[in-house]
């Protein structure tokens, strides 16, 4: 997926020999892809984070974001020290798990 995504100009997703969606990849993910991730882990369980749908876990917080750099700069100025912060965009391989429900190497 990742060398589709980097070299071709238009893709198609198959499922089962049917075309589920075809375009660019920045329109198929734009379309099919999603918001971005963000998860933190804090020193300490945060209090708020200042970000609306933030889920926190103990010291861990994950959140679904169309602003994802915004969102992850409020949680690193929460307060408490950040360990570690991890900012994942949609991509090709998000676009096929949300058009047919399983990861490329399911089968």
């Amino acid at each position: 997926m990742e060398e589709a995504q980097r070299l071709c100009d238009r893709v198609a997703i198959l499922d089962h020999g049917r075309v589920l969606a075809e375009g660019t990849v920045p329109d198929l993910i734009a379309r099919h892809g999603g918001r971005a991730s963000i998860e933190a882990e804090f020193e300490r369980p945060p209090g708020d984070v200042g970000v609306p749908g933030a889920v926190a876990d103990g010291s861990h917080v994950r959140l679904e974001s169309e602003r994802p750099f915004e969102d992850a700069a409020r949680l690193a100025a929460a307060g408490t020290p950040l360990l570690s912060l991890e900012v994942r965009r949609p991509n090709l391989e998000t676009v096929f798990l949300a058009l047919t429900g399983r990861r490329l190497r399911d089968g």
